[in-house]
């Protein structure tokens, strides 16, 4: 073991404690996914630590590494690219995606970023689509939302023939600057509009039960790319509620599974850490937004991060923070350093163990990982049978005291009374 993360592992929980970055949401009855947590625990319970780890990691797809690691890590999924695409056509991606969903234990989510516009992955490619999808705000000026609609059902029946399962889009981001790096990514219209823009979009991928994910959370307004840097957000905490949010509470008023969260610095809420891993913007996605989905983070490689968070694990402090999925291109150091944090700290064990429940849950309720029906329908007829169980027992206890208590006491008196004649003719 390398002595380096072990000193980390060990150490790290006094240095975040110090400055509280750290937030825990309970699993609840009336989560998104409560109907499969039981079925979820079960899973839990046959898998090992390394198994656990991995499932919190969605990583950058790259086949042969893939072939190479998919015996020892099964992680809980892969982000592919347009190079990934580039080689192949419908037939052999297919088949490729699942030879390797047939490897591993557990089924993974396979995504792509296929927003249309200037973010296209698959489309990129004419075997697949004669054209690129183009960006929202260009099919909502050909049609309205009812066109994008259109299009966003043929992204999912595209997605899906391929064998992916995921598609991380819609952008929920609102700025009103035209000239900032998010806004040709955007709708591009008013508030309004683009809470109804993505509360449909949701709506429609939710009745195919497929996975549509909102970024990025709590809203890019005007800044910069944070693939490139750090971005400062000095906006107060106001204009985003009555802005940023709408879109992202549309989306969670429509039961959106994930939400994916920025890397950008919200100075007004935590000066220190930026949003996807922060656990006061988390606080306010499940709390104050009643989010209780998946949280996933942009990916960690990116150079907010890389440069911001120079002498801290950013696995362990997105762990902390209140993250589900990690999402990264840098998956053996993160994974190491995250499976020993598990090893070595007791008292974080349930929060990890709660994040992996929410993914298995999600797994099982999207179909990723077979979910039986008739698992559930034998739960709702053991509940009957317990049911029946209770009243006949009740019945029949019932029945025996009004024997004992009426009947057999009135035999008991007229017994009596029988041996006081009895006496009286002798």
């Amino acid at each position: 073991m390398n002595i380096k993360i072990f000193i980390l592992t060990c150490f790290i929980p006094f240095f975040y404690s110090d400055d509280k970055n750290i937030y825990k949401k309970n699993l609840s009855d009336n989560d998104m996914f409560a109907k499969y947590y039981s079925d979820a625990k079960k899973i839990l319970k046959t898998m090992s630590p390394k198994e656990k780890i991995a499932q919190m990691f969605f990583i950058r797809y790259d086949y042969k590494k893939v072939v190479k690691h998919i015996n020892n890590i099964n992680f809980g999924g892969y982000v592919l690219f347009a190079i990934d695409f580039q080689k192949h056509n419908k037939n052999s991606i297919n088949k490729e995606l699942e030879a390797i969903q047939k490897a591993v234990k557990i089924k993974l989510g396979l995504s792509v970023d296929e927003e249309g516009g200037t973010v296209v992955r698959i489309s990129y490619h004419k075997q697949y689509r004669k054209e690129k999808f183009k960006s929202p705000q260009e099919y909502y000026k050909d049609g309205g939302i009812k066109k994008i609609l259109e299009i966003e059902k043929e992204k999912r029946n595209l997605i899906k023939e391929l064998n992916l399962n995921i598609n991380l889009a819609p952008v929920a981001d609102y700025t009103e600057n035209s000239s900032s790096y998010i806004f040709e990514r955007t709708l591009g219209q008013s508030i309004t509009e683009t809470e109804k823009y993505i509360s449909e979009v949701v709506k429609e991928a939710n009745k195919d039960n497929f996975t549509t994910c909102l970024k990025h959370f709590p809203g890019y307004g005007g800044n910069s790319d944070t693939h490139k840097g750090i971005a400062i957000d000095k906006r107060e905490l106001k204009e985003f509620k009555e802005k940023d949010f709408k879109p992202f509470i549309a989306g969670i008023n429509q039961n959106v599974p994930m939400i994916m969260v920025s890397h950008n610095i919200i100075e007004k809420v935590d000066s220190k850490y930026p949003s996807s891993i922060s656990a006061k913007i988390h606080k306010i996605l499940r709390e104050d937004l009643n989010y209780t989905g998946l949280i996933i983070t942009d990916d960690i490689s990116m150079g907010a991060i890389t440069q911001f968070v120079k002498n801290e694990s950013v696995a362990i402090t997105a762990l902390l923070s209140g993250v589900d999925i990690i999402l990264t291109s840098n998956n053996t150091q993160n994974y190491k350093e995250l499976l020993e944090f598990y090893k070595n700290n007791e008292k974080e064990k349930e929060k990890l163990e709660n994040a992996v429940t929410r993914i298995l849950a999600y797994k099982l309720k999207y179909g990723i990982i077979p979910y039986k029906k008739d698992t559930d329908n034998g739960n709702k007829d053991g509940k009957i049978w317990k049911i029946i169980i209770i009243i006949l027992a009740v019945v029949l206890v019932g029945g025996a005291l009004v024997y004992f208590f009426v009947f057999k006491k009135k035999d008991t008196s007229q017994n009596y009374t029988q041996k006081l004649t009895d006496g009286n003719d002798c």
